[in-house]
């Protein structure tokens, strides 16, 4: 099942280099639930996940939620960076869920987590004086 995990892309938009003081608007990806139906000694085993998220933008702000995020104007994962710099995304993915055997349902007792990395920089907008 691990194999079958689908790995976080992240996405951000304005695709090329954000400003500072204006917001930056990410999302990842991966589904919002993942099924998958196996089989295990002869058994089918469906097996039911949901991602939570814990977004790092890289200046000290973590943000966690259960939203996938959009880009503008649907975002709801948004971030406004207070200086010009280069800064390490990461986003960590905890998938929890469920597996049934047989009709029965049970708790899956652990989390598979997944990591993604994405370097950003973040530029200030240059100040013109005109007359």
């Amino acid at each position: 099942m691990v194999e079958s995990i689908p790995t976080s892309g992240i996405s951000y938009q304005p695709s090329f280099s954000p400003l500072v003081k204006t917001p930056v608007y990410f999302w990842s990806d991966v589904p919002t639930v993942l099924t998958k139906r196996v089989k295990i000694l002869d058994e089918i085993v469906d097996i039911k996940l949901k991602p939570n998220f814990i977004w790092h933008y890289g200046d000290g702000v973590i943000f966690a939620t259960r939203d996938v995020g959009a880009a503008f104007p649907d975002g709801k994962i948004q971030h406004t960076y207070s200086k010009p710099g280069h800064y390490l995304i990461e986003l960590v993915t905890h998938w929890s869920g469920e597996f049934t055997v047989s009709g029965v349902s049970s708790p899956i007792p652990s989390e598979l987590i997944s990591l993604a990395i994405l370097p950003i920089s973040v530029v200030s907008a240059p100040i013109r004086f005109v007359n």
